[in-house]
């Protein structure tokens, strides 16, 4: 996967490129945790010239030998810092990603459905992306969070020059869901009069 989009961007960035931005879980690795995906996504980051915004992996470890998993999008630039800027997903699919309202009825957490079962993010976030000589802030948002208007809304309330939506909605091939979640994410773009990079 990653030697995959490695290749597309690659084939397609100039030396005005200042930011590369790949879909949800591009990177179906620990991100931050693991030095060797990190260390090949710093390398290419700085191989290109540019700031990479992915989707990826990420996990709490616990004493106990147990993990809490987040769905995440990373900010790597090319600066070459290994310190990735990390996004925790607020909005999680309910039922895809997490089994809803385990905040009144805990015990909801151990249904088993298939899911994924992710730890929700605590807050929408906005990162600074260097451009020629100056910089711009970025909101990223996970796949269906781009939906909800509260988070273009607090996106644009931390001062976002830019809205962009992590998603890969090849899980809906033939219906008109594609079509649905990109007039939604579009909304936010609308409402908060900042662009939207999907």
């Amino acid at each position: 996967s990653l030697n995959m989009y490695e290749g597309l961007s690659a084939a397609n960035v100039d030396e005005d490129t200042d930011l590369i931005i790949w879909p949800e879980n591009a990177a179906p690795v620990y991100v931050e945790q693991d030095y060797r995906w990190r260390r090949q996504l710093q390398n290419f980051a700085e191989r290109i010239e540019a700031s990479l915004i992915t989707g990826g992996r990420f996990a709490v470890f616990n004493e106990d030998n147990s993990r809490t998993p987040y769905n995440a999008a990373f900010l790597i630039n090319e600066q070459g810092n290994h310190k990735f800027k990390t996004y925790l997903k607020v909005y999680l699919v309910p039922f895809g990603e997490r089994v809803p309202f385990q905040w009144i009825l805990p015990i909801l957490g151990r249904l088993n459905f298939g899911q994924a079962e992710f730890a929700p993010g605590e807050e929408i976030v906005v990162w600074p992306v260097p451009t020629n000589g100056d910089s711009i802030r970025v909101a990223p948002l996970i796949c269906y969070e781009a939906i909800f208007p509260q988070a273009g809304w607090k996106a644009a309330h931390k001062d976002a020059d830019l809205l962009v939506n992590l998603t890969n909605d090849t899980w809906f091939t033939g219906t008109g869901q594609q079509v649905q979640h990109l007039l939604l994410s579009r909304m936010r773009s609308v409402e908060t009069g900042r662009s939207l990079a999907r």
